[in-house]
């Protein structure tokens, strides 16, 4: 890994490390080199590996203690010391035995945030080592967390591993949410089962927040190889707050089953010239068998033309951009 940029950077001493882990905090070993992460006020405490503080009196061995697990160190001798671990824990098993904070080794999770009760710092597993060497070759080893600075308007680097890529194949009423003002109106997201036609039907209502008296003409983006109906085409509002309702239609052809359709998608767009909301669609196709469900319905099997549960109606709102 290259050097950070230069405004992410601490003042580091020492032969051994760069400061290039983290950007948000750093920790300083008692022979000047730098690790990231935390707070302890500046106070240096004694260091200690999990592994070499087992409660025998469990059953734990010094395995078990690397990984810091509740219940697993001795509370003798963690009490009052900054404890390096094995991978990633929530720290209760460092709170528990009256530790101060926690150094967890562990090299994978560079997309995730996390919260302790205690200070604690994540490295990587080269850096662990490091520091584990430090414990094992010095008499009396210490360290500290000290608080650092999170850069303000960076942009992200990259996406992190746990961010929605598309239309969830397990809780099919879940669509990969888009731009911002996707998020007040229903999408339509149709299940099929392999096999079967593609025939699916969406009724729903939509309230008028913008203009009094307005007119929304609806555009239709159709998935590859199906016809898309909107039911009325044309509603005309003339208050605030006042309701209509219309039919989403999605049809294929008579020959075509959705085990020739992969992952498709389309989108309406109602209109008033000024106004414009846009729903998107989505076709996909299910396994026989499989079992359907989300948190709003029970589990099912499937067995039907479309996704029910996409065909109750749906309410929006017209007149936000």
């Amino acid at each position: 890994m290259g050097p950070p940029p230069a405004k992410w950077k601490g003042a580091c001493t020492g032969q051994n490390f760069t400061c290039n882990k983290w950007d948000k905090t750093e920790s300083y070993l008692n022979d000047g080199t730098a690790i990231n992460t935390f707070d302890l006020n500046g106070t240096s405490y004694p260091l200690i590996w999990g592994g070499d503080a087992v409660n025998y009196s469990i059953g734990a061995n010094s395995e078990i203690a690397s990984y810091c697990w509740w219940g697993a160190l001795s509370s003798t001798q963690v009490q009052g010391k900054i404890v390096l671990c094995d991978g990633v824990d929530e720290g209760s098993g460092i709170l528990v035995a009256n530790g101060v904070g926690a150094i967890w080794s562990y090299s994978f999770l560079n997309d995730v945030s996390f919260s302790w009760d205690i200070p604690t710092t994540i490295v990587s597993s080269e850096d662990g080592q490091r520091i584990l060497d430090y414990i094992k070759t010095s008499e009396n080893p210490i360290a500290t967390i000290l608080v650092g600075e999170t850069p303000k308007d960076v942009m992200a680097p990259s996406v992190v591993s746990f961010s929605s890529r598309g239309p969830s194949l397990i809780t099919p009423d879940i669509l990969k949410i888009g731009r911002a003002w996707d998020l007040n109106y229903p999408s339509f997201s149709l299940a099929i089962e392999d096999g079967k036609p593609i025939m699916g039907a969406f009724p729903r209502t939509v309230t008028n927040v913008g203009s009094a008296n307005s007119t929304y003409t609806a555009t239709v983006t159709h998935p590859a190889l199906c016809t898309v109906n909107v039911e009325p085409s044309t509603l005309t509002f003339s208050a605030l707050g006042e309701k209509q309702s219309f039919t989403v239609t999605v049809v294929g052809p008579k020959d075509i089953s959705v085990s020739n359709l992969p992952i498709t998608s389309g989108a309406i767009v109602w209109s008033d010239g000024t106004y414009t909301v846009r729903t998107p669609i989505v076709l996909y196709t299910i396994l026989p068998g499989s079992t359907y469900g989300s948190y709003s319905m029970p589990a099912k099997k499937a067995n039907f033309f479309g996704s029910p549960q996409n065909q109750k109606n749906g309410h929006g709102f017209l007149g936000r951009n």
